[in-house]
């Protein structure tokens, strides 16, 4: 009867103790979730509330020694910030300056990406960008812009205004499908279906590359690539090339390859044509072809065309192959 007493505690004292290792070891597992979950909540609420900084300032300058000089600053309404020193800014304002202080461009756009570390902004919205004397102007949709190596990217939809240094003169307005701008170069280039237009020219192309001068940002050479095409406005009459080169100095046009025009009664074709706005004077060169005339007239315009001049030599054996019956040259 002992026995069996002693056997019964024994199953007891056993039993309680698996209880109390069982009740532990839960313990300890609800220990681990409680933590796992407080983890969780905290990150979750990180996550949830970005940090917002209202009226959104960022400044980056020169180095030596022009390390006084502001190089770039971006303003905003605010910006919220993201993984990385990135933020997300709103109604964004971007100017950046040369190293003697002087603006250099100006961009603004609805919202953008601002990676700190890079220097770099991006967007899929529309934007607006001026030279800092606001002789260009340009707006289109999508954008990148890298502070370090100052390229602009503007991805669709490009639209362009080139205010002329005269202030009576009518603007270039160009259009292409994007566009990408060189700040230090002063470079520019219009890439496909690309058109401009001012007073008196219209023209498509497949490239045009505007190179701005140094003295107030005002351009000093268009060059047009691929297919150029111009059509006479003020003046009627066209004229077309595989290149084309617009000089502002002095108001020259030279078509380059292929070229033909037909201005002002004048036509033709040659390797190359200049064409003078200021004295309206054309000159062709290389494989010159006119159209044939038979009116004395109409001779003396075409001769005119190309700005051919011959000596009293040249006309004395031009006149030894007349033949009695009016042809000239072999049968």
């Amino acid at each position: 009867m002992n026995t069996k007493h002693s056997t019964l505690n024994a199953q007891r004292s056993t039993f309680n103790e698996a209880c109390a290792y069982w009740t532990l070891d839960v313990g300890r597992w609800m220990f681990w979730l409680f933590l796992l979950c407080l983890m969780l909540h905290v990150s979750l609420s990180q996550t949830a509330s970005p940090t917002v900084i209202k009226g959104f300032n960022v400044s980056k300058y020169f180095p030596a020694p022009h390390f006084s000089q502001i190089e770039m600053k971006l303003t905003g309404t605010e910006g919220i910030e993201l993984p990385g020193k990135q933020f997300k800014v709103t109604q964004p304002r971007l100017v950046t300056f040369r190293k003697n202080g002087e603006r250099e461009i100006e961009i603004e756009a609805p919202h953008c990406n601002y990676d700190d570390p890079a220097r770099s902004l991006e967007s899929p919205e529309h934007l607006s960008v001026k030279t800092g004397d606001g002789r260009f102007r340009i707006q289109g949709d999508g954008f990148s812009f890298r502070q370090r190596d100052k390229i602009l990217i503007i991805s669709n939809n490009v639209q362009a205004v080139i205010e002329r240094l005269t202030n009576n003169a009518a603007p270039l307005v160009i259009t292409a499908s994007w566009f990408e701008f060189n700040a230090e170069t002063r470079r520019g280039v219009f890439h496909d279906n690309v058109k401009g237009e001012d007073a008196d020219y219209a023209f498509t192309c497949g490239l045009l590359a505007v190179n701005a001068g140094t003295n107030k940002n005002s351009f000093e050479l268009i060059e047009a690539t691929d297919s150029l095409e111009i059509t006479g406005k003020s003046k009627p009459g066209r004229a077309s090339a595989q290149r084309g080169i617009y000089h502002r100095a002095d108001e020259r046009v030279e078509l380059i390859g292929d070229a033909t025009w037909a201005f002002d009664g004048k036509s033709g074709k040659a390797d190359r044509i200049t064409a003078r706005k200021t004295d309206e004077s054309y000159e062709a060169v290389g494989n010159v072809v006119i159209p044939k005339s038979v009116t004395p007239k109409r001779i003396v315009s075409n001769f005119a065309s190309v700005d051919l001049e011959l000596t009293a030599d040249e006309i004395e054996q031009i006149n030894g192959l007349d033949n009695p019956d009016g042809r000239i040259g072999a049968d």
